[in-house]
């Protein structure tokens, strides 16, 4: 069973990846407002992502006997820039917190009040992995705009909507 202050930072989990999905998606709706339509793309499919990331905390909660819980989300921030940078930069930064929540989780599983939570760390190992395919894939991105101009941003705009 899991101790009161794992089960709560669990679901304080839970309810990042819902937010962040929520943030992915608003990111895709802003993009296709200004006809960025790949990196739309893009976005939606990493929207796609993080729900598929909060599954896997509700079943593992479900898996340990608790019964998640599904806090209502805050709003998502809303741009109407065309410049992808922007979009780019929100989604890099949002990742990076979430890296650090998962980060701060594992070492809370380690030092547990009531012992080493060892399922919980094996099960974060695949998070920090993932976490770090994101950011590099993001910081990537980050790089190739920041190096074109506008006619290589419809290129690597193009580019975006396929990979994933």
């Amino acid at each position: 069973m899991l101790s009161d202050a794992m089960l709560q930072a669990l679901q304080s989990q839970l309810t990042l990846e819902r937010q962040n999905a929520a943030i992915y998606d608003a990111l895709s709706a802003s993009l296709d407002n200004v006809n960025w339509s790949g990196s739309a793309t893009f976005m939606k499919k990493s929207a796609d992502e993080e729900r598929t990331h909060a599954q896997k905390f509700t079943d593992y909660l479900v898996d340990r006997n608790c019964v998640p819980i599904y806090a209502a989300l805050g709003p998502c921030p809303v741009l109407e820039d065309d410049d992808l940078v922007i979009y780019f930069q929100a989604a890099l930064d949002r990742e990076k917190l979430t890296t650090l929540a998962i980060k701060t989780l594992y070492q809370d599983a380690a030092n547990d009040a009531t012992g080493p939570d060892s399922q919980t760390q094996q099960f974060l190992l695949w998070f920090l992995a993932e976490q770090t395919a994101s950011e590099r894939e993001l910081t990537d991105a980050m790089l190739e705009l920041n190096r074109s101009d506008n006619n290589g941003r419809l290129i690597l705009d193009e580019r975006y909507g396929e990979a994933k």
